[in-house]
């Protein structure tokens, strides 16, 4: 059974108001466990106002929301509970740091599930060291950490809520490349130890080629591509009319064939655009 299942959403901000925009469109998809969700497009496109409906930020205005089968807003009474479940990290994640020591904050949310000293104390010392950080934070004020280990520990505070779902909206923003590469490895091995699934809103398309299985692309609200990451980049073309690109290594062996080589155009990865090209030197071309 699918963790999250959204079924023809309509939502728009301002009804009834000169000011009156629809966000989303007729959206639907499902998100099953162990899954690597991307959901891409614009600014404006609708991605933040989407995920706010994944754990009843937002309530649609026709539509349904199902959470483990039951509709989040007629079957499910309880649904403060399901903040725990689908996990969201909002963009500059640090922003969602508010105690003074590291442990508090990470703490929060397993203590408002109400679960015992000692399993909290334990979600809090695995989490944190989920994302790479030793028990010396713990008792180290937040705000006195650099931006990226500030990211790391506001990640972690989702994370020792042991969600079914981990959503992140731009979690490598601003962060250089080696700070992007330690977070996005970090959610990688999360989903294959726990088995959660992970939707991840962004703008960078190598990040999204190197660990999406599935990518969802929206522009001005409605969903224009939807398949596995290899055949939403193999249409460079709706792409380009979205605003939006294709991974970098993909934009060479676009060149390549276009200049005639013999070329797949669908890798997406370092690894995959290696294999070609070393397949068109052994071929002579």
């Amino acid at each position: 059974m699918a963790i999250i299942e959204l079924k023809h959403v309509h939502y728009a901000y301002g009804v009834g108001t000169s000011f009156e925009k629809q966000a989303l469109n007729n959206i639907s998809f499902s998100v099953d466990p162990g899954d690597f969700l991307a959901i891409v497009g614009h600014t404006g496109s609708g991605k933040s106002t989407l995920i706010r409906h994944l754990n009843g930020l937002l309530r649609p205005d026709s539509g349904q929301v199902f959470i483990h089968g039951k509709d989040l807003w007629s079957q499910m009474k309880d649904r403060r509970s399901v903040r725990f479940q689908i996990g969201l990290v909002f963009q500059y994640p640090e922003t969602q740091l508010f105690e003074d020591t590291v442990g508090k904050d990470i703490a929060f949310g397993p203590k408002n599930m109400g679960l015992n000293e000692q399993e909290v104390k334990q979600r809090v010392q695995e989490a944190l060291a989920f994302v790479g950080l030793d028990a010396s934070y713990l008792e180290r004020n937040p705000f006195r950490l650099s931006g990226g280990e500030m990211r790391r520990v506001a990640i972690a505070g989702v994370l020792a809520m042991r969600p079914s779902v981990l959503v992140l909206d731009e979690p490598t923003a601003g962060l250089d490349f080696d700070g992007r590469a330690l977070i996005l490895q970090q959610l990688e091995q999360f989903r294959i130890k726990s088995g959660a699934a992970i939707i991840l809103v962004t703008h960078n398309m190598d990040d999204i080629a190197e660990h999406a299985q599935r990518v969802i692309v929206l522009h001005e609200g409605r969903m224009v591509l939807s398949g596995t990451t290899a055949s939403v980049f193999s249409e460079a073309d709706i792409l380009k009319q979205c605003g939006l690109d294709v991974p970098q290594i993909t934009r060479v062996l676009i060149k390549l064939k276009e200049r005639g080589l013999p070329v797949r155009t669908d890798a997406i990865t370092l690894e995959a655009a290696e294999r070609e090209i070393l397949k068109l030197f052994r071929e002579g071309g």
